[in-house]
């Protein structure tokens, strides 16, 4: 049976305020917004987070070695390669953040190239899993994208976890979950309703000459406005490494998952209406000569049985449920490893109700969904703020007991496995 604390589906409290001048961050919902030109949003980046960039390139980037097994000499060694390949735009973007925050623009860069640099020197592992449902999987039909982000340092992270809520000038509005000092996205959503995650993939074929991860996906929630136009983003621009990227379009609906390196890409999509991605590649053009991590593909088994025994019944309740699982595949009992879906490593977990422009966000507490999810709402008319509302959208799930579904239905034993 699941254990530890309750899950909650908070309503933000507070409404940021829309003019953009105005209380930048709001650490009851821990979401800071962002607008205007390139300059203009870095600026106001770093003045509202400048304790918390700084502390994020002192105890993130400086104890690397630690972290990742990565010394910080290598990391800093790539920096002047990637930095060929990050547009002109991010580039004013991160110069003005590390003015206005007191720290130099190799600080910033180093931050938000992690994933690459590491990657690059093949010591960076990623366990993380994401699950698409919609149509005929869900509920109401509409689609929800589910994401648990793991990684070593979480316990680090975590008092600089922000949720942006971005308006560049000319572009689309997104939300990225990030923290303090990221202008690149990991985990994210469009006005227009695209989301966006990623996962690292170990590949042989890396390189320093490419857009940085996190930029590229920046890209894609800045310029995109559907998966089609995603994918171009991806497949027309240098690379550097491996990484299976989950993209979902409610319009549609649709959710693929583009597994690239700095050499090829490959397209895999939805079948019967559901997707689940963990860190291994699965399309034959990406697969071939793959070393295969036993807990990503019990984390996908586990995932995937998850959803059928739900399916036509997932709501954002249960996705949630599934994402706090921590039932270990291998080892048949309860854990807190890799091979669970919600580890001791888990520092992040959103649920996408793309439709509505809703998130529910979990990334204060450490495995992040055993923590309290609060709702977001991208607002496309008057700005990118949180929601302010006053009641739960259906009641909340409680650990250990029958946790109410919609209509008064208990949720299946078959979630909390013995």
């Amino acid at each position: 049976m699941f254990g530890g604390a309750p899950v909650a589906l908070r309503h933000s409290p507070t409404q940021l305020a829309t003019d953009l001048s105005d209380r930048p961050y709001d650490v009851t919902v821990n979401a800071t917004q962002l607008g205007g030109n390139p300059i203009s949003l870095g600026a106001t980046h770093g003045a509202a987070l400048a304790p918390l960039v700084r502390f994020m390139v002192r105890d993130f980037v400086g104890a690397s070695d630690h972290i990742f097994d990565t010394p910080q000499e290598r990391i800093r060694a790539n920096l002047s390669t990637l930095d060929k390949h990050v547009p002109h735009e991010f580039r004013e973007e991160m110069q003005a953040l590390a003015d206005s925050a007191g720290v130099t623009y190799e600080d910033i860069l180093a931050l938000n190239t992690f994933l690459d640099t590491d990657a690059i020197v093949e010591s960076e592992k990623s366990y993380c899993i994401n699950l698409v449902a919609y149509g005929p999987a869900t509920a109401d039909g509409r689609l929800l994208h589910g994401r648990n982000l793991d990684f070593p340092g979480g316990r680090v992270t975590a008092p600089a976890a922000t949720v942006f809520l971005y308006r560049p000038e000319g572009c689309s509005g997104f939300l990225s979950v990030a923290w303090a000092g990221f202008i690149g996205a990991l985990t994210g959503m469009n006005e227009h309703g695209l989301t966006v995650t990623e996962i690292t993939s170990q590949t042989p074929h890396v390189s320093g000459e490419g857009i940085p991860l996190m930029l590229l996906l920046r890209m894609v929630l800045q310029y995109a406005s559907n998966i089609e136009e995603a994918i171009e983003i991806i497949r027309s621009s240098p690379r550097t490494a491996g990484f299976n990227v989950t993209l979902t379009d409610w319009r549609v609906p649709e959710a693929v998952c583009v597994e690239f390196d700095a050499e090829k890409v490959g397209i895999r999509r939805a079948r019967k209406s559901l997707l689940v991605v963990s860190e291994n590649r699965l399309t034959p053009r990406m697969a071939h000569g793959q070393h295969i991590l036993p807990c990503g593909v019990a984390r996908h088994i586990r995932a995937h049985d998850l959803a059928d025994q739900h399916y036509g019944r997932i709501t954002p309740e249960v996705m949630i449920e599934i994402l706090r699982d921590r039932w270990d595949p291998i080892y048949r009992r309860q854990g807190k490893s890799y091979n669970c879906l919600c580890s001791n490593e888990t520092i992040q977990s959103v649920v996408f109700l793309p439709e509505e422009r809703r998130a529910w966000i979990s990334n204060r507490s450490i495995p992040a969904p055993d923590g309290e999810y609060v709702e977001y709402t991208l607002g496309t008319v008057s700005g990118v703020v949180p929601a302010a509302r006053s009641r739960h959208p259906e009641p909340p799930y409680r650990r250990g007991e029958g946790s109410a579904l919609p209509g008064g239905q208990k949720a299946d034993s078959s979630l909390r496995s013995e």
